[in-house]
C-alpha cells in the first residue's frame, strides 16, 4: 500500500525526470528499455535503485532510478496519480 502523494513529492518528482532528461537522458532510456523488455519495476529498483548497492556510491543516480521507475509505473497504470513513491510499512 502506498501513501498519498503530496504536491512537493510531485514536485520533486517532475523535477527529477526534468533534470535526468537534460543531463543524462541515457539514464532514462536505458531503465524504460529494460522496463518495456520485462524487466519488472521491483527488479530494476533492487538492482540500481536507492535499496541497491549502487546508493552507497552513487546515491542521487540511485535514487534517480527509483523516480524513473515511478514514473513508468504512472504511464503504465500501475501507480494511480494520487499516490505516493513511498509505502506504508505493513
Amino acid at each position: 500500500m502506498r501513501r498519498h502523494r503530496t504536491d512537493l513529492e510531485k514536485l520533486v518528482a517532475d523535477t527529477v525526470i526534468k533534470a535526468c532528461i537534460e543531463h543524462t537522458p541515457g539514464l532514462r532510456d536505458s531503465i524504460r528499455e529494460l522496463l518495456a523488455k520485462g524487466a519488472t519495476p521491483a527488479q530494476v529498483s533492487r538492482k540500481w535503485g536507492a535499496r541497491s548497492p549502487l546508493y552507497r556510491t552513487q546515491p542521487t543516480t540511485a535514487l534517480t532510478v527509483d523516480w524513473i521507475v515511478d514514473e513508468w509505473e504512472r504511464e503504465q497504470g500501475r501507480v494511480k496519480a494520487d499516490e505516493s513513491i513511498d509505502t506504508i510499512a505493513e
